[in-house]
């Protein structure tokens, strides 16, 4: 949810806040402030990996509009005139729940929806924009394709906790972010709080199990009124919005990763408030809770410490960080921070070691890995048996639809007015999720109906929603209700022209890249191919690369031959005996069986082909024969004369013909253009991930079919979308260095990449080169988070170097 984070961000974040406790599974929005339409970036990435269902903004009406900004609102009477005083009050009186549209939050609502893959589709009517149905969430009154939480359980009639209505400011809000709210907040100022109450209150909302705090009984919320409840056995009203859920993570994190958002600006606030929504471990101080100069809350200050102790003992990595505060005051407090505040006799050195490098200053990542949602209980992760097709391109598709996203949790069901979301994952299938990809072109299966419901490409896999837009005959049981799509997921190269066709331009395979699949359909997959070549067999290979010299491919006659092909005889090419495969591939004693069996194995899938070099009685040139086309008597493939197969023919030896191998002439040809550079990175990268699928050599071009750039290869490494560029020599031009530059950086914008690999056989990539992609991604206006660049150097040798470069000094570290 989107909401206004200037001068009264404290009321408006309480309100949203408000909202959220209304709704089923409220407990897991989450809240991004934007200031004058403009949102910051770190929210941005933050809301991508959220990965919403919906972007909405926060509903303003005429009461909540005049609470916060007295007199902004023109209000005419019926006469048409300007209307005050009491005129006034009584107008807002009455219609004070009337929405009004803000221009600044819908503004933002679209750039943060412009970076997700949220429920939105192209409109047939609309080539220019995006057809979305749930665009607001209303703290006042319903909200579409959204369940209340009242419609589940009713209204809510047991104490809780809840942040009361005339609770402003940095407690306001805070007890808000904890508790939810039952109560429309009203404007007013920070509570009235003694300094044990506000230590005690401050201690639990920094550290709720560390046993500091204790929630006041001022936050208890009773219909009627109440006494002798102890506060702290309370569940918070954001527990009455998961009934029936639990919180489930995707993925591992290795290590808990705890971020101290420190500023009193809403954007500090909605930082943490995310990172505890997405991984459970965010921390919101303003200053005002730290000592810092002889002021601020000293109570709060000790269970700031406190907590933070905890996570560093326990090995956590504490990261703190900031959108508003300035260097030299952030600094101060993070040397604060790592001042321990208890060890035991001699350790106090080996303690500050530890604060100092597991309490760290630095911006928030936000991983994949490790995400939380909210699920329904016990039905999170079932398994189906779906007949499927799967096309030459790698494409999948369903055959028959997807079962009923039934909710078997009784309370649950129960409700007519529940409206979920169900997440599908095709196991056997890998492709790039989100992106802002529109569902309903991507993962609908061919013939689908684009309107029975709404689909979406999500972080996790398809999304859609489980209520039918079609037609519904009256008396239909509750099971047929619900929508059951039919889905595909597409490959890695079709789901790139997906990508680009959204913007009018489209992505095919380059001439390589017709190469490449040919190679894969003799090699039977991406792996095998990648594998061979990076393999004691590569420099097998190389050695039938055709050449413009004979010199230059000359072979010991025990090894091979040289043949002339062409008219002109402008090109040579070697034909290698076994002996010559296993010099060439430098076989050590006792491994000719392991040449003999991958020999034998490419000989099966047509890659090498045995056979005779015979010489012609008539022309008397000499020419390769296949041993599926040898005879008694054979056909000169120059001059078609007919010769038989004696001794003259093959010349040496004298006793018995030598068997030749020769090599396919598209992998001759891909060879010759350095096509083996690509295929060593993707292995690399193979061996690097857990889950990964790659395609190579794709061509980005416009409508009217003009190239703009070209991938070298395109991967899917542990959901990581990757651009690679990859050269023997580790330089990308010196003419055109800009523009080359230039093409990597539109490549990686078009499909949304994480990263931008250069690869080269070298050892190093020229700083030039680095210099010029850096300049590319650090002043191109990207619409997404900015891809990282990673530099990976001496493909085809066993010193590989990977690296991370900083785009903002072209320095490199060792890539994590």
């Amino acid at each position: 949810m989107v909401f206004d984070g200037g001068e009264r961000w404290h009321f408006w974040a309480r309100l949203a806040l408000y909202a959220c406790t209304k709704f089923w599974g409220g407990a897991g929005f989450i809240l991004i402030p934007h200031n004058n339409g403009t949102v910051h970036p770190t929210l941005l990435a933050a809301a991508r990996a959220y990965d919403p269902d919906y972007v909405v903004t926060l509903q303003r009406t005429i009461r909540s509009i005049e609470q916060a900004m007295p007199g902004a609102l023109n209000l005419l009477d019926s006469e048409g005139k300007p209307s005050e005083g009491t005129a006034r009050d009584q107008l807002i009186e009455r219609a004070g729940d009337r929405p009004i549209p803000w221009g600044a939050d819908e503004q933002a609502r679209k750039r943060v929806a412009e970076v997700c893959s949220s429920h939105r589709r192209r409109h047939i009517s609309d080539e220019t924009g995006w057809d979305e149905h749930v665009t607001w969430l209303a703290a006042y009154g319903d909200t579409a394709h959204l369940t209340k939480a009242a419609d589940i359980s009713g209204n809510l009639t047991d104490a809780c906790l809840s942040a009361p209505p005339e609770w402003d400011g940095v407690f306001g809000v805070a007890v808000a972010a904890r508790c939810g709210a039952v109560e429309e907040p009203q404007l007013g100022g920070e509570p009235r709080l003694d300094e044990p109450e506000s230590r005690r209150l401050g201690s639990w909302l920094v550290d709720p199990a560390g046993g500091l705090g204790t929630p006041p009984p001022d936050i208890v919320w009773h219909p009627a009124a109440v006494s002798n409840v102890d506060p702290g056995s309370l569940a918070t009203a954001f527990e009455r919005t998961k009934l029936g859920l639990t919180v489930i993570g995707r993925g591992i994190r290795s290590r808990r990763r705890i971020v101290v958002s420190i500023g009193d600006a809403a954007e500090d606030f909605a930082l943490a408030y995310v990172y505890e929504r997405l991984y459970g471990g965010g921390l919101w101080l303003p200053t005002v809770w730290l000592t810092l100069n002889g002021t601020g809350e000293r109570g709060i200050d000790f269970a700031v410490r406190t907590a933070i102790s905890d996570h560093v003992l326990k090995g956590d990595t504490v990261t703190v960080t900031t959108t508003s505060v300035d260097e030299s005051t952030l600094d101060s407090i993070v040397t604060d921070l790592r001042q321990p505040i208890l060890w035991t006799p001699g350790d106090e050195e080996s303690m500050v070691r530890q604060y100092e490098e597991r309490l760290t200053r630095s911006s928030v990542d936000w991983p994949v890995e490790g995400v939380q949602f909210l699920a329904v209980a016990d039905q999170y992760n079932q398994d189906y048996a779906i007949p499927i097709t799967r096309s030459d391109a790698g494409d999948i598709e369903m055959v028959v639809p997807c079962p009923p996203p039934a909710i078997n949790h009784p309370v649950l069901a129960a409700s007519t007015a529940l409206r979920w979301q169900a997440d599908i994952e095709l196991i056997e299938a890998i492709m790039p999720h989100g992106r802002g990809l529109d569902g309903h072109a991507a993962v609908l299966a061919e013939g689908a109906d684009p309107y029975v419901t709404w689909v979406r490409s999500g972080r996790d896999g398809i999304v859609y929603e489980s209520e039918r837009y079609d037609f519904i005959a009256a008396g239909t049981p509750p099971m047929s209700r619900l929508a059951r799509p039919r889905f595909r997921v597409p490959s890695l190269a079709t789901w790139a022209d997906l990508m680009a066709r959204q913007d009018g331009k489209r992505m095919e395979f380059s001439g390589a890249g017709r190469r490449v699949e040919v190679m894969r359909r003799l090699w039977g997959d991406r792996a095998a191919l990648a594998a061979h070549f990076a393999g004691p067999m590569l420099s097998v290979l190389r050695t039938f690369r055709p050449t413009g010299k004979k010199s230059e491919s000359e072979f010991e006659e025990t090894d091979g031959s040289v043949l002339p092909t062409g008219a002109g005889e402008h090109l040579w090419e070697g034909y290698l005996t076994f002996a010559g495969i296993l010099k060439y591939g430098k076989a050590e004693a006792g491994k000719e069986t392991d040449f003999r069996r991958q020999v034998d194995d490419l000989l099966a899938r047509g890659v090498l082909r045995r056979g005779l070099i015979l010489g012609c009685a008539q022309c008397g040139k000499p020419a390769f024969t296949t041993i599926d086309n040898l005879a008694q008597v054979n056909r000169c493939p120059r001059c078609s004369a007919l010769n038989d197969l004696s001794q003259p023919r093959w010349r040496k030896p004298d006793t018995e013909p030598q068997w030749y191998y020769d090599l396919h002439p598209t992998v001759r040809e891909h060879l010759s253009q350095d096509g083996d550079i690509p295929l060593l990175l993707s292995h690399y990268l193979r061996t690097k991930a857990r889950r990964y699928v790659d395609v190579a050599e794709l061509e980005l071009k416009d409508a009217a079919g003009n190239p703009l750039a070209e991938a070298d290869l395109i991967a899917l490494s542990d959901g990581q979308l990757i651009t690679a560029e990859a050269k023997r020599p580790g330089s990308l031009g010196k003419a055109k260095l800009a523009q080359a530059a230039a093409k990597r950086a539109l490549l990686a914008e078009q499909l949304h990449a994480d990263q931008i690999i250069l690869a080269t056989a070298d050892s190093q990539w020229q700083e030039a080169s680095i210099n010029a992609l850096c300049k590319q991604v650090r002043t191109r206006p990207w619409a997404i988070p900015a891809p990282c660049i990673r530099l990976v150097c001496g493909l085809g040798t066993d010193r590989i170097v990977d690296l991370c470069v900083d785009i903002e000094t072209g320095q490199t570290s060792p890539w994590r």
